[in-house]
């Protein structure tokens, strides 16, 4: 799959990096895997302490995180990363209007969040100013 990045095409190893992180691991997979479709780079983490230790190794170009989680919110978790890696870009989600308790198996997750997973990869295209 290639990629348009500012009007260059790209193939699947130029593409940006992205950490995913949610408290719920379904949300978290069917967003890595909608992004992974797309020729994207991403790790995903349910911890944001495990997310840290991630992007600290590897770095991140684009956060995608949960705003409720425990131990550490999303607001934090941005401006922790942010601190050492301030080009890093971040958006914060919540699935709370969604309705997902975490007991749903993937297949329920996907078919209750497309239209949310479309705005959110609409918003990394548009974070990377890069065209479908």
């Amino acid at each position: 799959m290639l990629l348009k990045f500012q009007g260059e095409s790209v193939g699947f190893q130029d593409t940006k990096r992205i950490v995913i992180v949610d408290d719920t691991e379904s949300v978290a997979f069917v967003i890595k895997s909608f992004l992974e479709d797309e020729g994207f780079r991403v790790s995903a983490h349910e911890d944001p302490q495990d997310a840290l230790s991630d992007i600290g190794s590897n770095g991140a170009d684009l956060i995608i995180t949960d705003y409720t989680m425990p131990g550490m919110n999303g607001i934090e978790l941005v401006k922790r990363v942010k601190k050492y890696n301030p080009r890093t870009d971040a958006i914060i989600i919540t699935a709370d209007p969604l309705r997902i308790s975490g007991n749903e198996d993937r297949f329920e997750v996907i078919e209750k969040t497309q239209g949310f997973i479309k705005k959110i990869i609409a918003s990394v295209y548009k974070t990377f100013k890069m065209t479908p």
